[in-house]
């Protein structure tokens, strides 16, 4: 902050000093180039409006299909076909712009002109703006009306040649695309052909999933079957074929009836020979059951040691009767082996299709990825040529209306006048940026001149330039007189500041005309202080920048 305060200190030091030399050069540079601004010719307007449907014929055909230009373009493409070379050319003839013409260089300049000064804009959808700026307020209208004509005389009787192009159009990019989805057609159908098992049946991770599945599945029954075939051949071994039972030889020669010991053994023995042909013998239901048929046989055999104590019954014989949960085990393992063959058929046949899709799973995606292509690339084109078959009726259809009907495809919304008031250049604007480039100009020079001498601005500034040390300042002691011609010095600079923006608002208020200035000029001898080339490099640069 103090490097920047020392700095701003300095700098005023030296516009002190040389104060009476910048005011005097922004004097000199702020009228040179107010004088010079008067002095710009006018350049008068004249603008015609131009509504056209730039929507019609290709546009809406091809609504969808390509993409729309946005306005800019629009006014590009009017620009190019408006300012072509043969209509300059014809616009020159008309108005009479080569008569002083004398070579093609000449021409060519010429040419270059009248397309720097014509102009179209965009004034809103489909609203075009055509304008040309000249010296000649009359010239400026007749041209804007060449260009207008030119526009018109092109345009009218077009819209059967246009609806032409676009059916031509139409009909190229129909058949375009009818070939393309015919190769397309024609690819699918090869690509399904040649995987025609892999495509068969739909989604194959969604086929390979449930074959899977189902490979388990089938896997865990033959197992399960395995084990309820291998617990009914134990239980087979385990149970006699034959029971021995005690008949009575009593009179009614009738069999003895079996004693509840030995009909709740029967019972156990069913019970658990049904709950091993269905679950395993580490089953707590297995696991009770064995224990039930445990004491079932031991009150059998208890029976059979009180009997036996008690002496043997002549009325009582035992005899050997089928066993008939024997017979039981046997029918249940003939269902078991039957069940397991068929699970044993389907196991091997889905195991099969299994291995084969496992061997596919790595070039699925593959696979799937280039029918998806192949479908995508399909329903575009099939898309695009459905809908162009649809604009090629739009099209028939228009061409209809056209030879009934003559559609308006443009309007003149305001023909070019004359204009009245000048268009340019624009002087408070030049006014005010020379106003700030003659206080620039003024204050900025002689401070670099300033600089440039090697201004001594304090001591410490006078040692680090000779490297002597410096012993004291010798300080100024103004007298009255002195201090009163210092206020006299103030009061005149800030008068002559005040005048030089006083001036600079005159002639930013009052705008004075060429004629005007000149002839004041002339009056009073300042014209001589103007040099032409100034003047005309003004009107160069104020045409560059489009004031």
């Amino acid at each position: 902050m103090d490097e920047l305060l020392k700095i701003v200190t300095i700098v005023w030091r030296i516009f002190v000093r040389r104060k009476w030399t910048a005011l005097i050069l922004a004097w000199i540079v702020g009228v040179a180039g107010w004088v010079g601004i008067s002095a710009l010719p006018d350049k008068y307007q004249s603008d015609a409006q131009i509504y056209v449907d730039t929507s019609t014929l290709l546009g809406p055909l091809l609504k969808g299909i390509a993409v729309q230009g946005n306005i800019q373009q629009q006014v590009a493409v009017m620009q190019r076909t408006l300012f072509s070379r043969p209509n300059l050319e014809k616009v020159v003839r008309d108005n009479d712009l080569d008569l002083e013409v004398h070579s093609a260089e000449d021409m060519e300049r010429l040419l270059t002109k009248v397309e720097d000064n014509a102009n179209i804009k965009s004034g809103g959808p489909n609203l075009f703006i055509v304008s040309y700026t000249n010296k000649d307020p009359g010239l400026a209208r007749n041209i804007t009306q060449s260009f207008l004509d030119i526009f018109v005389s092109t345009n009218v009787g077009q819209s059967r040649v246009g609806m032409e192009t676009a059916k031509s159009f139409i009909e190229a990019q129909i058949a375009r695309y009818e070939s393309q989805l015919r190769d397309a057609e024609e690819e699918l159908a090869q690509f399904k052909v040649k995987n025609s098992d892999f495509l068969a049946k739909g989604d194959f991770f969604k086929r390979y999933e449930t074959v899977r599945k189902e490979y388990r599945e089938m896997e865990q029954a033959l197992v399960d079957a395995e084990v309820v075939t291998r617990q009914l051949e134990k239980q087979l071994t385990q149970t006699p074929r034959f029971l021995e039972v005690e008949d009575s030889t009593a009179s009614s020669g009738g069999r003895k009836e079996q004693s509840s010991a030995e009909k709740a053994l029967e019972d156990a023995q069913e019970d658990l020979t049904s709950l091993q042909s269905r679950f395993t013998d580490q089953h707590p239901d297995v696991i009770a059951a064995k224990r039930v048929l445990d004491d079932a046989q031991k009150r059998v055999d208890k029976e059979k040691e009180e009997i036996a104590a008690g002496g043997e019954d002549p009325t009582v014989r035992k005899t050997r009767v089928p066993n008939g949960i024997y017979e039981q085990i046997q029918v249940r393992l003939f269902e078991t082996a039957q069940t397991k063959a068929r699970l044993e058929e389907q196991f091997s046949r889905i195991k099969a299709e299994f291995e084969v899709m496992d061997e596919q799973k790595s070039s699925a995606p593959e696979i799937e990825a280039q029918l998806a292509g192949l479908n995508r690339d399909y329903d575009v084109i099939k898309k695009q040529y459905e809908e162009l078959l649809v604009r090629r009726e739009s099209v028939n259809i228009s061409a209809a209306r056209e030879t009934s009907t003559d559609a308006v495809q443009f309007r003149i919304i305001e023909p070019p006048k004359v204009p009245i008031l000048p268009a340019g250049p624009n002087r408070p604007l030049l006014t005010a940026a020379v106003l700030v480039f003659a206080l620039g100009i003024g204050a900025g020079l002689p401070i670099l001149l300033g600089f440039a001498s090697g201004y001594i601005h304090s001591s410490r500034n006078l040692e680090d330039t000779y490297d002597y040390p410096v012993l004291g300042t010798v300080g100024y002691v103004s007298g009255a007189m002195s201090s009163m011609g210092r206020l006299v010095g103030r009061l005149l600079f800030l008068g002559g500041l005040i005048g030089l923006l006083g001036l600079g608002g005159a002639f930013f208020v009052i705008k004075p005309n060429p004629d005007m200035i000149l002839s004041i000029a002339s009056d009073y001898g300042i014209l001589s202080l103007i040099d032409g080339s100034f003047a005309g490099f003004v009107e160069k640069i104020s045409a560059k920048i489009g004031l």
